[in-house]
């Protein structure tokens, strides 16, 4: 028997590309939303008791470009999200970066780590010790 599926986007535009990570918990999720013609934000929501209830959707890039391809990691009250953008940018896209250090529940300032990266495949990975 499946589980009832929660809508986490509920937008009427449109919604891809979902990454999740998981840590006790705690379920986090980002992906793109379109915010009007050609222009997509990343946002971001989060769960403390294993995905039953999620609380606000957050904007992460909140820009007036077109952000894409999101990628998210956690380790312990630690997230990380990247992802490609395009906001004032016509040469190619920026990685950039946004993290937590309180499980989700601020973001501090985004970061350019990669400008002018082209058209880009992120991979995201954990480091355990």
């Amino acid at each position: 028997m499946r589980a009832n599926a929660i809508n986490l986007s509920n937008t009427q535009l449109g919604s891809s590309n979902p990454s999740i990570a998981v840590f006790r918990n705690n379920v986090y999720v980002a992906w793109e939303e379109q915010q009007a013609p050609d222009n997509f934000d990343i946002v971001f929501r989060k769960s403390t008791n294993n995905g039953i209830n999620f609380d606000a959707t957050m904007n992460l890039s909140n820009n007036p470009g077109d952000s894409r391809s999101s990628k998210i990691v956690v380790s312990q009250d630690n997230v990380y999200v990247v992802w490609d953008d395009r906001t004032g940018n016509v040469l190619g896209r920026d990685i950039f970066f946004i993290r937590s250090a309180n499980g989700g529940i601020t973001f501090g300032a985004t970061t350019i780590i990669i400008p002018n990266a082209g058209s880009s495949d992120l991979a995201v990975t954990q480091n355990v010790t």
